[in-house]
């Protein structure tokens, strides 16, 4: 039993860490996103064109390395791939809610660039921590 408990426990430290891994590729990959529109865009609405462009980078990204690597989900077609990442996006929105409020309340209160990125990586790691647990329950159980 002790070595079961053992095993459990040093595969829950595996799948963290390469979780925690995972968050921080996304999260560069968003900010850099964003850093990239940024500069392309610099027109009317441009740090919300900018978020936009980040999150849906970061998501691509997160979806991809949490399937494979985190959940070892694989599906039977592209139609059944294409369910998952529906469902996987939709249990992002309520996360990306979370890192929204983060970075537009950080923009709102310190307006510079680089406190919003703060405020976005603030709230990325906590919605990531949030997102792993709505997806084990409802994304890659249900499927």
């Amino acid at each position: 039993m002790e070595l079961y408990i053992r095993m459990a426990n040093t595969y829950a430290i595996k799948v963290a860490l390469l979780y925690s891994l995972f968050a921080i590729v996304a999260i560069f990959i968003n900010i850099l996103a964003q850093d990239i529109s940024n500069y392309l865009y610099t027109g009317l609405f441009s740090t919300f064109v900018s978020i936009i462009v980040g999150t849906a980078a970061g998501l691509v990204v997160k979806y991809i390395l949490d399937k494979k690597y985190i959940f070892k989900y694989k599906a039977e077609n592209v139609k059944q791939d294409g369910k998952v990442f529906i469902l996987y996006t939709a249990m992002g929105i309520v996360t990306t809610v979370i890192f929204w409020g983060f970075e537009f309340g950080f923009d709102a209160i310190f307006h510079t660039k680089q406190m919003r990125y703060v405020g976005g990586v603030i709230g990325l790691i906590i919605g990531y921590v949030c997102k792993y647990y709505l997806d084990k329950r409802f994304v890659f159980r249900t499927v």
